[in-house]
């Protein structure tokens, strides 16, 4: 979850006429299978944050690193910036909005994932073949001086396999399944049936 109090201590640091932070965190796991051996299984997280500033001129500053210290570093540089490049730079009038958007989507647990990955799998052994499964949840916070506050959440998940037959001359097939969601779309692909 983003803590929104990153942003908001961005805000009431800056000196600008106007400042804008956005900040954006994903985290998912991968699951690759090749010829029925596991070969990769793991999660990941990204995050990071940008910010821009205008006060006369413009001024950008973005980084991976999500702490009070750096925001407070990037602030300062992107106000400093902003100053430096006085110049015809200015914002149309309109509303600030607040808003809220979570697309709902749950994940099991990673052995259902290999579960759901090695039974696919083992429907076509007799050829050469890779599947790979990945899921993610990435969320997202824009906030500015003008009041406005959007956050948003949006789980993915994604099924890509490969398989190659050679009985004297090699033929490949691939298929690629991948929706904005949650585990609910492994049934909805069936997938399964595409590998007869």
């Amino acid at each position: 979850m983003i803590d929104e109090d990153l942003a908001v201590y961005a805000l009431q640091l800056s000196t600008a006429r106007y400042m804008e932070i956005r900040i954006e965190k994903t985290g998912g796991e991968e699951v690759v299978f090749v010829n029925g051996m596991l070969k990769e299984s793991g999660f990941y997280e990204t995050s990071g944050f940008s910010l821009r500033v205008i006060d006369g001129g413009s001024g950008f500053y973005f980084s991976n690193i999500l702490t009070r210290e750096e925001i407070r570093r990037g602030v300062e540089r992107a106000e400093r910036m902003a100053r430096l490049h006085r110049g015809i730079t200015g914002m149309s009038e309109e509303k600030a909005h607040q808003a809220r958007d979570e697309i709902t989507g749950n994940f099991p647990e990673i052995d259902e994932k290999i579960a759901f990955i090695k039974n696919l799998d083992s429907q076509v052994t007799a050829h050469q073949r890779v599947f790979s499964y990945a899921d993610e949840m990435t969320e997202k916070l824009y906030m500015n001086t003008d009041g406005a506050a959007i956050h948003t959440s949006m789980p993915k998940i994604y099924l890509h396999y490969l398989l190659t037959v050679s009985d004297g001359k090699v033929e490949q097939m691939h298929r690629e399944f991948g929706n904005t969601g949650g585990w609910e779309f492994t049934e909805k692909w069936r997938a399964d049936e595409y590998l007869r």
